[in-house]
C-alpha cells in the first residue's frame, strides 16, 4: 500500500509539485475497498492533501454541492457516479476525475468533456496489487497541449523557479481558492484542446493505460500460457492474458505468503488484453468470459461498450 500511495502521484508527473500540499480531493468511495483504501494513503501519505472530502457514494447532488463549496481538485470514483453526475446540470462544475473499478464507457468522457468542460481519467488495478497498476495519461496530455508540447510545458512550468513560485502562491490561496482557479485554467485549456481534431487523436479512450512506475507487465497466450512478445502484440494485435508484479503486489493469500503467485511471482488477473505502440494496454475480454461465436473469439468488452451506445 505503501509503494502504491507513491507510485500513484509519480504518474501524473512534474505537476504533483505544485499539487502535493496545496489541494482537495473528493471520494465517493467506502475505504474498506481496496480502491478507495488505496486513494486514502495516496492523498494522504502521497499528495500530502489539506482535505478529504468523503460523501456518499449515492448521493449525487451532495457530490456537485460539495464540489462547488470546496473546489476539490480530483474526484475519485466509478463509472457509474460519473453516469449519474451526467444527469445533472454539471455546465458550472470544473473536476478533474478518475474513475476505477469498472471499464467507463468511451461516451461518458465524451459527455463529461462537453458539459463539464473537464475530463474524466480512468484507472485499472486489483486487490492483489493494492491496488492500481495502470493510468491513462493521454487525457492530462491532451490537456497540456499534446506529447510534443508536454516536455516543453514542463520545462517551462515545473523547473525549480516556477514550481517553488506557484507552491507558494497556492499556499498564500488556500485549497478552495487555489482549486478554484486551478480548475478554471485547466478547464479553460483542456476545452480549447478538445475542439482540435489533431489533440482530439492524442486522446485514447476505452484503455486501461500505461502501467504506473515500477509495475511489471508480462502477456501470455491463454490456452498454452506461453509468453507473447510485446512487438508481436503491436505489430500483429496479438492479444494475451495479462500477468503483473511489481512493489505494490501482495506477499500472498493469507494466511500463506505466496499463494496466488505463480513461480515467477506474477499475479495472474484473468483479463485478456491489447497493447498499442505507445504502450497503452485495452482490456477486451475476461479469460472466463470470452464468447465464441460461428467459430470467432468475440471480446465482451466490446460488445458492453456497444450495447451502452
Amino acid at each position: 500500500i505503501v509503494a502504491n500511495a507513491l507510485q500513484n502521484p509519480a504518474v501524473f508527473g512534474p505537476i504533483t509539485k505544485i499539487l502535493k500540499g496545496n489541494t482537495s480531493a473528493l471520494i465517493g468511495l467506502p475505504f474498506f475497498h481496496s480502491y478507495g483504501h488505496c486513494i486514502m494513503h495516496t492523498m494522504i501519505g502521497g499528495m500530502f492533501s489539506n482535505l478529504l472530502i468523503v460523501t456518499d457514494p449515492r448521493d449525487t447532488k451532495g457530490m456537485l454541492r460539495l464540489i462547488h463549496e470546496y473546489n476539490p481538485v480530483l474526484q475519485f470514483g466509478v463509472p457509474t457516479q460519473f453516469m449519474k453526475l451526467l444527469e445533472e446540470d454539471i455546465k458550472a462544475t470544473r473536476i478533474i476525475g478518475i474513475s476505477g473499478s469498472a471499464a467507463l464507457p468511451p461516451n461518458v468522457q465524451e459527455k463529461f468533456d462537453q458539459e463539464s468542460k473537464s475530463f474524466v481519467s480512468e484507472g485499472y488495478g486489483l486487490s492483489e496489487l493494492s491496488p492500481v497498476t495502470h493510468f491513462n495519461v493521454s487525457a492530462n496530455i491532451r490537456a497540456m497541449g499534446g506529447r510534443k508540447m508536454v516536455p516543453v510545458m514542463n520545462k517551462l512550468l515545473f523547473n525549480p523557479v516556477s514550481s517553488s513560485f506557484m507552491n507558494l502562491s497556492a499556499r498564500l490561496l488556500g485549497p478552495k481558492q487555489y482549486g478554484k482557479v486551478f480548475l478554471a485554467i485547466l478547464g479553460m485549456v483542456s476545452d480549447r484542446n478538445r475542439k482540435s481534431d489533431k489533440l482530439k487523436k492524442v486522446e485514447k479512450r476505452a484503455t486501461i493505460g500505461i502501467p504506473v512506475p515500477d509495475t511489471t507487465v508480462k502477456v501470455v497466450e491463454v490456452d498454452t500460457g506461453a509468453p507473447v512478445p510485446f512487438k508481436e502484440m503491436i505489430e500483429d494485435g496479438r492479444v494475451g492474458e495479462m500477468l503483473l508484479s511489481g512493489p505494490q503486489r501482495m506477499l500472498g493469500y493469507w494466511p500463506e505468503p505466496g499463494k496466488g503467485l505463480d513461480e515467477e511471482g506474477f499475479v495472474h488477473t484473468g483479463d485478456v488484453v491489447k497493447m498499442d505502440e505507445n504502450g497503452y494496454f485495452s482490456i477486451v475480454d475476461r479469460t472466463k468470459d470470452m464468447a465464441i461465436v460461428s467459430g470467432y473469439k468475440v471480446y465482451t468488452r466490446e460488445v458492453d461498450d456497444i450495447l451502452y451506445d
